[in-house]
């Protein structure tokens, strides 16, 4: 979901509460051995990470997509910030995620 939609969404673990997504970093590796960081003011990707995670290829070495600085509202109303996410991206049928 969260790649085909370009969206991000955030929920509790174990509950029901849902925060609203305001802001996130995405981190690309670039050509030099580094990594580009790209900013969303919003729970959209932009059309620029959208083309970065569309240029993948992910079944010659797989990839990774790190989030960081996710800003979000919670169900009361309070800024907080949620821990990175990190979504591995993989050709086998199993799926990771992890932080």
């Amino acid at each position: 979901t969260l790649i085909a939609l370009g969206k991000l969404r955030a929920k509790t673990k174990y509950g029901q509460e849902v925060f609203r997504v305001d802001s996130f970093c995405m981190y690309f590796r670039n050509t030099k051995g580094g990594f580009d960081t790209l900013k969303s003011n919003t729970n959209q990707m932009t059309s620029e990470m959208k083309k970065r995670v569309d240029a993948i290829d992910v079944k010659k070495s797989g990839g990774m997509l790190m989030f960081e600085n996710i800003h979000a509202t919670s169900p009361d109303g309070k800024d907080v910030e949620l821990p990175p996410l990190r979504v591995f991206l993989s050709k086998q049928s199993r799926i990771r995620f992890g932080l």
